[in-house]
């Protein structure tokens, strides 16, 4: 992930983790202190946060703004930000939805779903298991994984045909964060559905959830307005496009009432 993509997910979740640590004993009505006094502290321009118990969301509020171009302010319903990695909870649903109820097949070798094939490296096989616990034995690749824009992005088959990373240590002994390892998870739920990523995550996860305004990739024109800026390490704001070139790895976009239809 890149800086000013780091940055931005900040801008959406640091709130979100303070219902476990520094929000965890205070009331919703403080959160206006609270929120803002931290926003100050760590230089965010903007943030949406959500604190959800049990099946019940609690809070729900928006902070400052989500572009500089227009000070647009954070609106909790509508403002869309970039999920990042985040987006790999939607990948390990969609596994665990086709496999269910029994699971199997967790543990069968990879290339029993794939069109292509990962190398026999080692003897030990890649499984669902491994790619969901990055524990496959892939080296993460950094260069050539940002993809410019969201028409530079292919498809999920031929990216991971072209693209398998070197396989550094045997699977299952190192944790090694792969978003590759979760775009092949993401592929064979394509392959095992027959239905791709994006379709499948809208039509399974986002559809029944309520989640209206989550998108994978592309977000359609009604509703790019709301799309949050990025800004990079320094602070300064910068509009971008950029995307993952394993999709769903990395290039979904939400807002905290859709994300809290989903943790709840």
């Amino acid at each position: 992930m890149t800086p000013s993509l780091l940055r931005r997910s900040a801008a959406f979740f640091s709130a979100v983790l303070l219902s476990a640590q520094a929000l965890q004993a205070q009331a919703p009505a403080s959160l206006d202190t609270v929120v803002p006094a931290l926003m100050k502290r760590y230089d965010v321009p903007g943030a949406a946060l959500a604190i959800v118990r049990g099946n019940r969301v609690i809070a729900l509020r928006g902070f400052g703004i989500s572009r500089a171009s227009d000070g647009a302010l954070v609106d909790s319903a509508r403002t869309m930000f970039r999920l990042g990695s985040l987006g790999k909870l939607f990948i390990a649903t969609a596994v665990m939805q086709q496999l269910f109820p029994f699971y199997a097949e967790l543990d069968e070798d990879v290339n029993s779903f794939l069109e292509f094939r990962i190398p026999k490296t080692w003897p030990e096989p890649v499984t669902l298991q491994r790619l969901l616990t990055h524990s496959a034995g892939f080296d993460e690749r950094v260069i050539g994984y940002a993809a410019p824009s969201r028409d530079s992005v292919v498809a999920l088959g031929p990216y991971l045909r072209e693209n398998v990373p070197h396989r550094g240590w045997p699977p299952g002994e190192v944790i090694g964060y792969s978003n590759y390892g979760f775009a092949l998870a993401a592929h064979i739920v394509e392959r095992m559905s027959g239905l791709p990523f994006d379709r499948y995550a809208r039509e399974r996860i986002f559809t029944p959830l309520g989640m209206t305004r989550t998108f994978h990739v592309r977000v359609p024109n009604p509703f790019a307005g709301n799309l949050a800026d990025g800004y990079t390490i320094d602070g300064t704001f910068a509009a971008h496009d950029r995307r993952s070139r394993p999709r769903a790895a990395g290039s979904m976009d939400t807002t905290i009432a859709d994300f809290a239809n989903f943790v709840g």
